[in-house]
């Protein structure tokens, strides 16, 4: 059985070697892939169900099972991202740190499941600030011998990792997702973008492609796709604000001082014909053209398919997929199909 593992922590595609005219086979929808995992909501509060929902390429006949695990402490490529807690570690927090109910280190096996947030923002919080009681507390000392485990928090959370095993019939992929939990009360939660479908806007006539295929295109032609989704989405937050030798600035209290921060927007592109030269479109408030003007939110949203020519995919259509996700775990996606037209 061919196994395929790679890591969600930044996004769910990693980078393989280049095909013909430039486009990357990372796009290109082939095999069993594990493409994203979302939770709604993204940052759930102690006590507060999310749900975690994976968006899976299944190639036609290919039969799935799904396997879904998490971990209280972070994880490592270099050991498989295997979890250095065992069940009793994990009761022994719950019992330690007053947490009347925690989930099983092992999820379970339906496609989408709940993961409901047991921990308190005070105690994450800790953790975060690198206090050595509440780490050992974590681990049991799994680190002994080793520098002690870092928790790598951001915008007011703590990323806890779910790890999701998919296998069919000769593949199996694994994938490893930061869930991210509030370390304080005050902070609003983010939410995941909304996008409305990818559409055809050149050749014209502009064109939504549906479920059905009812959108054609020719074979072995550049396309351009606009993916639907809006400026709106990438939502402003406060943040610490960067200063001097990399420290954050603070007040004269020694308060940090927290800015208005726009998110980036990062859309990850897919389908079964052909390809995309960019696999990822990227956009901030902060990105300048090499004339220092902004670059217009546009640069995230289009992207150029090359149509697949008929010796490289015989398939009467193509499925696209666009993932969106923004730079504090937010997750979304849509699809359409595109019919393939025969060069005359």
């Amino acid at each position: 059985m061919q196994k395929h593992a790679f890591a969600l922590i930044c996004w769910l595609v990693v980078g393989t070697a280049a095909c013909d005219d430039g486009i990357s086979s990372a796009s290109r929808l082939q095999r069993l892939r594990l493409l994203a995992v979302q939770a709604e909501p993204p940052n759930p509060t102690v006590g507060q169900t999310t749900q975690l929902r994976p968006l899976v390429y299944i190639p036609p006949g290919e039969s799935v099972t799904y396997e879904w695990s998490w971990c209280p402490v972070p994880t490592t490529s270099e050991e498989g991202y295997g979890c250095p807690v065992d069940q009793s570690r994990v009761d022994a927090i719950a019992a330690q740190a007053g947490i009347g109910e925690i989930p099983p280190l092992s999820l379970g096996t339906a496609e989408s499941i709940a993961f409901t947030n047991p921990f308190p923002p005070a105690l994450l919080a800790k953790l975060c600030a690198g206090d050595s009681a509440t780490t050992d507390l974590f681990t049991g000392r799994a680190d002994a011998g080793k520098s002690r485990l870092v928790y790598s928090c951001s915008v007011a959370t703590l990323p806890v990792q779910v790890m999701l095993a998919i296998r069919g019939s000769t593949t199996t992929d694994t994938g490893v997702v930061s869930l991210r939990l509030p370390i304080d009360e005050t902070t609003p939660g983010n939410h995941n973008p909304v996008m409305s479908g990818v559409s055809i806007s050149s050749p014209e006539p502009s064109r939504l492609l549906d479920e059905t295929g009812l959108a054609s295109v020719p074979r072995n032609t550049k396309v351009k796709l606009l993916a639907g989704v809006d400026p709106s989405q990438a939502e402003t937050y406060l943040d610490r604000q960067p200063g001097p030798n990399n420290d954050y600035v603070k007040n004269d209290a020694g308060q940090l001082v927290p800015v208005p921060v726009q998110e980036r927007l990062t859309l990850s592109w897919f389908a079964e014909g052909g390809g995309f030269v960019d696999t990822t479109t990227s956009w901030s408030v902060q990105d300048l053209d090499s004339q220092g003007q902004a670059i217009p939110f546009e640069a995230v949203t289009l992207n150029t398919w090359t149509t697949p020519k008929i010796d490289d995919y015989a398939g009467v259509s193509s499925l696209v997929i666009v993932v969106a996700r923004d730079s504090r775990g937010g997750v979304a996606w849509t699809q359409g199909v595109a019919t393939l037209e025969d060069a005359p």
